[in-house]
């Protein structure tokens, strides 16, 4: 037997939340519960004894008119007639390698039964336990059901699903989109690159686009050599429409896109792109959208400095810097200078005095020394 549970479950099911019933008695059943993909298969072994009996699924966490609900689920059944004659083990499968079933056989002569679709194989049971193997190489990925005998058996092969390389790219197109936000009544230049990355040259490129929006120039060209570009300007008609388009490139078979926003503003502050997440900066624009000017080097800004795609922009009066005056280093040496005079003239002073007394106080020892040799 094989149950399968559908609708959403929003917490995992075990062993333990399943339950056989006679009546009102638990009863032990083969079973195991599986997670193929997005939903649960419950598989049993239903007994040789006819009876009536309940399979029970507890404590489901679910959705019950959009509202979360943990709900019993229960569903009656009956076994009854002539012994199947043959069962197999396991009912559901989570492949990731080969599997192995078990096919009891309950008859005492040989049977034929058929594997997959359209009866793709067969092989024959014998009385009692067979064994059958399913190679996983040969399972697609993700889920599907196959026929073993008269049983359909869902599988889930967990294995990478195949993705087809991808073409490498031919038309290079620098940037990848255009997204511009500009000032009301204001210009700017738009361009676009295109770079041939293939092996051999583009010939007849053309564009499709809104051309009643806005130009592209040159409208087309004849050929593209390898590795070379080529740049191309776009052109609004209207100078306070917004623009949103794909610009579409053709070569030949080759063809490649990009996207285009161009908005319109009067907020200086508005950001220039998605990309740019200050709204304190107009570093999206060019001094001369923000009526400014960029000061030349020998001058300075008198008024507020707004950063700005080219520099610096002065939203005010750009002034010739003050000359600085280097008359104070002319100070200083003199300062230094007189220093050094007043520290070697006082040494000089200091010595010569010192030197005068030595020369006093000798000649007058002298003169005692005369006197005395005469009194």
């Amino acid at each position: 037997m094989v149950f399968e549970l559908q609708g959403a479950v929003l917490e995992p099911l075990t062993r333990s939340n399943i339950e056989f019933l006679r009546g009102h008695v638990p009863v032990e059943f083969q079973h195991e519960i599986l997670k193929l993909g997005s939903h649960y298969f419950i598989y049993a072994l239903a007994p040789i004894s006819e009876n009536n009996y309940t399979f029970i699924i507890k404590d489901v966490v679910t959705l019950v008119n959009g509202s979360v609900s943990t709900q019993t689920l229960e569903q009656n059944f009956s076994v009854k007639g002539p012994l199947v004659d043959y069962t197999i083990k396991p009912g559901a499968v989570l492949a990731q390698e080969d599997t192995e079933f078990t096919l009891t056989l309950n008859a005492d002569q040989d049977q034929i039964i058929s594997i997959g679709d359209k009866n793709q194989s067969s092989v024959t049971l014998h009385p009692g336990s067979n064994k059958l193997v399913i190679l996983f190489k040969d399972l697609n990925p993700g889920f599907q059901a196959i026929p073993i005998g008269k049983y359909i058996v869902p599988f889930y092969a967990v294995k990478e699903i195949p993705i087809p390389p991808s073409p490498p790219r031919i038309i290079y197109i620098l940037p990848e989109r255009i997204e511009e936000t500009i000032l009301l009544g204001h210009d700017r230049r738009l361009s676009f690159r295109i770079v041939n990355l293939g092996d051999r040259e583009l010939t007849q490129i053309a564009f499709n686009y809104n051309s009643g929006k806005y130009t592209i120039l040159p409208s087309a060209i004849s050929r593209l050599g390898i590795n070379e570009s080529a740049e191309f300007n776009i052109t609004p008609k209207q100078k306070d429409q917004n623009i949103t388009d794909t610009i579409r490139i053709t070569a030949g078979n080759e063809s490649a896109e990009i996207p285009l926003n161009i908005r319109y503003t009067t907020n200086i502050t508005t950001p220039i792109s998605q990309n740019n997440t200050s709204n304190s900066t107009q570093q999206g624009y060019y001094c001369e959208e923000l009526n400014g000017r960029v000061c030349a080097s020998s001058e300075q800004c008198q008024g507020q400095v707004i950063p700005a795609i080219n520099g610096d922009c002065c939203s005010g009066t750009c002034i010739p810097k003050a000359k600085q005056s280097y008359a104070w280093i002319g100070y200083l040496f003199a300062a230094l200078v007189l220093m050094v005079l007043v520290i070697v003239g006082g040494r000089y002073w200091k010595t010569k005095h010192t030197k005068g007394d030595m020369l006093k106080k000798k000649t007058d020892e002298v003169e005692k020394k005369i006197y005395f040799f005469f009194f």
